[in-house]
């Protein structure tokens, strides 16, 4: 308590809100409070108050079709690379992820394949493409014989909850080896 105190430059008491689970901290933190803490911790603000996946959220929307086929591209880059990273940061699995064109050079398809351990040959697929039935994007993930699991529109929950469910049955299938 006293080390998040110093570190916040805040009471004790809000230092003990701040970690409850039973009353948690729930007003707006301070900005000294978070300059203090960059500061002690050694961080630039910028990233403790920007989020690291602002453009990853932002590509969860789709590709604009109107405009250069070159944004088109980074923004679908970006959503590969989000989904990506928050399979190797988040759930520590193996992740790569490719960009598919379409004839017009606009990017169709994002494919993220998704190794649940080192040496796995057997992955996941999350697939990402835009949807004449939705208007919108379209997630489809296939499992590691190619099945369809499900189709849904994509959003940062759903793509955890996929990540999360590929993590647990990797857990649940290596204690069934043992």
């Amino acid at each position: 308590m006293r080390f998040l105190s110093l570190t916040m430059g805040c009471s004790e008491k809000t230092a003990r809100r701040m970690l409850s689970t039973a009353r948690p901290y729930s007003s707006l933190l301070k900005r000294a409070y978070v300059a203090t803490f960059s500061v002690n911790m050694g961080i630039p603000l910028e990233a403790v108050t920007t989020p690291v996946d602002l453009e990853y959220t932002e590509a969860l929307k789709g590709w604009p079709s109107d405009g250069p086929a070159s944004l088109a591209t980074k923004v679908a880059a970006a959503l590969g690379a989000g989904i990506a990273t928050r399979s190797m940061r988040v759930c520590d699995m193996l992740a790569d992820f490719t960009v598919y064109h379409g004839a017009d050079g606009r990017p169709s398809t994002v494919s993220v394949a998704i190794a649940p351990e080192m040496g796995m040959p057997l992955r996941h697929t999350l697939v990402i493409a835009e949807s004449s039935y939705t208007g919108g994007m379209l997630l489809t993930h296939f499992d590691t014989k190619n099945a369809q699991r499900c189709q849904v529109t994509p959003s940062e929950e759903v793509v955890d909850r996929i990540l999360k469910t590929i993590k647990h049955e990797q857990k649940n299938n290596t204690a069934k080896r043992v």
